[in-house]
């Protein structure tokens, strides 16, 4: 969660909504490789106009592109206690590795060894 306070817009910045939401979020996470969903975009003027321009982004970072997944008031960090990480099965897959793989002892599982060597060597080398 990230929180953005938002200016409202102005003459003197008649940025749209997207625009200064991501370049909040950029401020706050130090990249620029973001995605915001079409159906979060259609939302975004209500939300930020209900919430005074005070946001909580809920972002996550997947193979270095971060993905803004939905908005929140700035108050409701305190409320929220869990995260469902399972709307991608892609990015699911690679959370249990990651938390399972580094701390195996591979030689008690040699199909698994094996799967993961015939898959390091099918790919493609680049140099």
């Amino acid at each position: 969660m990230v929180r953005v306070e938002l200016p409202p817009p102005s003459l003197a910045d008649n940025s749209g909504d997207a625009d200064r939401l991501l370049r909040g979020v950029k401020r706050r996470i130090g990249s620029d490789r973001i995605r915001l969903p079409l159906p979060l975009l259609r939302s975004l003027p209500a939300k930020l106009r209900k919430w005074r321009y005070d946001v909580q982004a809920l972002c996550f970072c997947m193979d270095g592109q971060w993905h803004l997944i939905n908005l929140f008031g700035a108050q409701m960090s305190t409320i929220v206690t869990g995260m469902e990480l399972n709307v991608n099965q892609e990015f699911m897959n690679r959370f249990s590795a990651a938390k399972f793989l580094p701390h195996t002892d591979m030689s008690r599982f040699p199909s698994v060894l094996n799967t993961l060597n015939l898959r390091d060597k099918a790919r493609p080398k680049i140099e």
